[in-house]
């Protein structure tokens, strides 16, 4: 199972829940920029700049795998399908329903050949107009030929027709599937500090191994099932497992600070040891240590969904 989403089909990030959750389910998150943007950065939107700069994303340059034959058929080949519908994409194109798309993406060989089938016009060294949906498809592409290599997941906000040639329909909605439940189950962070979130997913890296283990059982058992019922049932179950430990997180805390009070750590343990019982100066240390690193990691976040409770208590 690959622990790492690459996003499509744009150079920055979507600043919206879709990001923030992506981060905080995957071990990686990357981005397919050009090579250009190592000398200027500056071209990044804000937002992305600042994930980038916090290390909560990576920028995948695709001049590795590109300029290739094996990849330029292989996209010349979607073209050649009949499913493609030339002259669609053609009145498309006549119609300006165009994107920007930057040639160090892909290379010089397929924009021409795009341009040759009139549906894609060459602006400037850097950038062509390309009709819509094709611009949509090479860069689905190329985040599936990318992620076949780098074993990377290719993940979007936008509603995208996935070609059947290109992506299994199994793949497909075990995706679907996938950002569906993210959306429903992980609590959304509002405009979170950046470089907290980053502490936030290296201290609490086991938990979230254990939980993306849980969703992705959770995603194939959706899968087999096809059933709107059975979703909203597995969304429920997640969601209690949730709750309950977000409350017996509140309930530790609670405890934690009462024990505080009660005995009063700091001048109890004192007395203790400067008087004649060293023995229960001892003992009262070595309980009070117990307590400490219970608290930091205790057992409670063991369970599968306790990282969905974390996201809760931290964030929100």
């Amino acid at each position: 199972m690959t622990n790492s989403v690459l996003y499509f089909p744009y150079i920055n990030l979507p600043e919206n829940s879709w990001t923030i959750k992506s981060i905080l389910y995957w071990d990686t998150v990357g981005v397919i920029v050009p090579p250009s943007y190592i000398e200027t950065p500056h071209n990044y939107e804000q937002y992305t700049g600042n994930l980038l700069q916090s290390n909560l994303v990576t920028q995948i340059f695709p001049n590795d795998y590109i300029n290739n034959s094996e990849f330029d058929q292989g996209f010349i080949n979607l073209l050649e399908n009949d499913g493609f519908n030339i002259s669609e994409k053609q009145q498309n194109f006549e119609h300006e329903l165009v994107t920007k798309v930057n040639v160090m993406k892909f290379g010089e060989k397929l924009m021409k050949k795009l341009v040759e089938l009139r549906i894609a016009t060459k602006i400037n060294h850097q950038w062509y107009l390309v009709e819509y949906s094709t611009a949509n498809l090479i860069m689905l592409y190329l985040a599936s030929y990318i992620g076949i290599k780098e074993d990377f997941t290719p993940s979007t906000d936008k509603l995208l027709d996935y070609p059947s040639n290109l992506t299994s329909q199994n793949t497909i909605n075990k995706n679907q599937i996938r950002e569906k439940l993210l959306e429903d189950i992980i609590p959304y962070p509002v405009n979170p500090n950046l470089d907290r979130l980053k502490r936030f997913k290296d201290l609490y890296y086991d938990e979230l191994n254990s939980f993306r283990i849980l969703l992705e059982r959770t995603i194939s058992e959706i899968n087999n099932n096809q059933d709107e019922e059975f979703y909203s049932i597995k969304v429920e179950e997640l969601i209690d497992k949730r709750d309950k430990i977000s409350s017996d997180l509140k309930g530790f805390k609670f405890s934690l600070a009462k024990f505080s009070s009660i005995i009063g750590l700091g001048g109890a343990t004192y007395g203790a040891i400067s008087g004649n019982d060293i023995a229960t100066g001892i003992g009262l240390v070595q309980s009070v240590l117990s307590l400490a690193q219970a608290f930091n990691k205790p057992d409670i976040l063991s369970q599968e969904c306790s990282y969905l409770a974390l996201i809760d208590k931290n964030f929100n």
